[in-house]
C-alpha cells in the first residue's frame, strides 16, 4: 500500500518570494484532494499568525485528505499545532550535539527532557529512564542468558546507539499505562482529546498496512483460523477469520525481552516482561494462553459501542419521517443519493406496506450502534418486529445514504 503526503502548502512558501494568501492556499488544498492525496501538509503554525490562520482554515474544510501541522520538538510549537485541530502533527528534532547547540541552542539532555515533559509525563510514566544506572539496584532487574549449562548474567547496555531501543528503561507499571492509552483511542468517538495526540492518530498507527495471508494458524478456541497479518507504526496487526484484531509487538536485546498485545475491539491489553536474553517468542506464547483462558471463561468479550448523538438524532428523525413523510424533514437528514437507487414513491410503498403487515407499534428499541454512523433497531409490534438498519454518510453534517427495513412475523404457540 501506497500513501502520498503532499508538502506543497508549506516547502512551495520556502522558494525565494513566494507567499501563499489563504484564498491560495485553499485553491490548492482543494486540488490536492481532488487529485487525492492521502495527507496535506498544511504548514508551520509557529511561523507566522497567518500561517497558523492558514492551517486552522485548511482543517475546516472537510477533505477527503488528512490534514498534518509541521513543528519543532518543542512544546509552543505542538500546543500551536494541535489547536488547529489536524489529524497529524509532523514533528522533526535534529538529535546530533552539533545540530542541537546550532540550531536549538540545545542539548542531547534537554532533547531527553522534551520528550519526558512532551508524552512520558502526560502518560504517567514517571518511572521510566534513559540511563539505566539512573535507576536504583533495588529495582532494576538484571539481565541473564543460558550458556555453558548454566545462567551467566549480561552487560547492561548504557545509553547511546546500541542501548535498549536508544536506552529507555521502563517498569511493567508505566508501560502498562503506555498500553492503557493505544486502548483508549478505541471505539471511534467524539469528545475531548487529552492524549499527547489525537485519538484518530494513535489509531491510524494500529492500521494494517501490505497484508499477508497465513493459512496455517489456530484460533482462540482451538480449531483452524486463517488469518491476515501485516504491519502498522511500529506495530505488528493481526485480524484472523473470527474477525478478531490483535495489535502488539515484541522483541529483545541481551539480557531482555518483552512482548505486548492489545485487543482493541474487547478493550484488553497484556504485556509481559523478562529478564532473559532475547525472550520475546515465549513471552509471546505466555500472553497468548493468558488470552484463551479468558475465552474459556467467557470474559473475552467485545467492547459496548457507545451511541453517537448524531445516530441517536437520526433515529428518532427515521420514525418521524415515516409517519409524515415531510418534505422538508426529507431534505434536511437525507442524502442527495438517497432516491436514486429507489424512489421516493416506492419507498414509500414498501415501507408502508411492512408497517401495516406488522400492526400496531408497542415498543421502540434502542439503538444497536456499528460505529458513529451505522446502527439498527427493533419496532415491537402487534404481529412481529420490523427491523430498522441505517448508514449515515461521512460527511460534517451526517445525512443517511440507506436504510433498509425488514419484518419478522411471530412464530405461533
Amino acid at each position: 500500500m501506497v500513501e502520498i503526503l503532499d508538502s506543497t502548502l508549506r516547502e512551495g512558501e520556502q522558494t525565494p518570494g513566494v507567499s501563499f494568501s489563504i484564498e491560495e492556499k485553499i485553491h490548492i488544498a482543494n486540488l490536492l484532494d481532488e487529485f487525492g492525496v492521502d495527507i496535506m501538509e498544511a504548514g508551520h503554525p509557529c511561523v507566522s499568525k497567518d500561517i497558523l490562520k492558514g492551517v486552522k482554515e485548511i482543517s475546516t474544510q472537510g477533505y477527503k485528505a488528512e490534514i498534518l501541522a509541521h513543528c519543532r520538538a518543542m512544546k509552543k510549537d505542538i500546543d500551536a499545532a494541535r489547536s488547529c485541530d489536524v489529524d497529524w502533527v509532523g514533528i522533526f528534532f535534529c538529535v546530533s550535539n552539533q545540530r542541537l547547540e546550532q540550531y536549538f541552542r540545545s542539548n542531547i539532555n534537554k532533547a531527553i527532557e522534551y520528550i519526558t515533559e512532551s508524552i512520558l509525563k502526560p502518560l504517567g510514566m514517571i518511572n521510566t529512564r534513559w540511563e539505566y544506572a539512573e535507576v536504583p539496584d533495588t529495582v532494576l532487574a538484571l539481565g541473564y542468558r543460558w550458556e555453558d549449562e548454566q545462567w551467566k548474567l549480561e552487560p547492561i547496555l548504557h545509553d547511546g546507539a546500541f542501548g535498549a531501543m536508544a536506552g529507555l528503561i521502563t517498569s511493567i507499571d508505566d508501560f502498562s499505562k503506555y498500553i492503557s492509552y493505544l486502548l483508549s483511542v478505541w471505539p471511534p468517538r467524539d469528545g475531548p482529546e487529552k492524549g499527547p495526540v489525537k485519538r484518530s492518530s494513535v489509531r491510524e498507527m494500529q492500521q494494517m498496512f501490505s497484508p499477508r495471508l497465513y493459512t496455517e494458524s489456530i484460533g482462540l478456541d482451538g480449531d483452524p483460523c486463517p488469518l491476515v497479518y501485516g504491519y502498522g507504526y511500529g506495530f505488528r496487526v493481526i485480524r484472523d477469520c473470527d474477525d478478531i484484531l490483535e495489535v502488539g509487538h515484541g522483541g529483545g536485546l541481551p539480557g531482555y525481552g518483552s512482548n505486548y498485545m492489545i485487543y482493541p475491539d474487547h478493550g484488553i491489553g497484556l504485556v509481559s516482561f523478562s529478564n532473559r536474553t532475547y525472550a520475546g517468542a515465549q513471552l509471546y506464547n505466555t500472553n497468548l494462553e493468558v488470552i484463551k483462558e479468558l475465552v474459556e471463561a467467557d470474559l473475552f468479550n467485545s467492547r459496548v459501542l457507545p451511541v453517537s448523538e448524531v445516530l441517536a438524532r437520526r433515529k428518532e428523525q427515521i420514525l418521524e419521517l415515516i409517519r409524515t413523510w415531510d418534505p422538508e424533514l426529507e431534505a434536511e437528514i437525507l442524502a442527495e443519493n438517497f432516491y436514486l437507487d429507489k424512489s421516493r414513491e416506492d419507498r414509500m410503498k414498501e415501507i408502508e406496506k411492512i408497517l401495516a403487515g406488522a400492526g400496531q407499534i408497542s415498543t421502540v428499541g434502542k439503538i444497536v450502534p456499528e460505529n458513529q454512523l451505522r446502527g439498527a433497531f427493533v419496532l415491537q409490534c402487534e404481529n412481529g418486529e420490523v427491523h430498522i438498519h441505517f448508514t449515515l454518510t461521512p460527511e460534517r453534517v451526517p445525512k443517511i445514504q440507506e436504510w433498509t427495513f425488514s419484518f419478522t412475523g411471530r412464530t405461533p404457540g
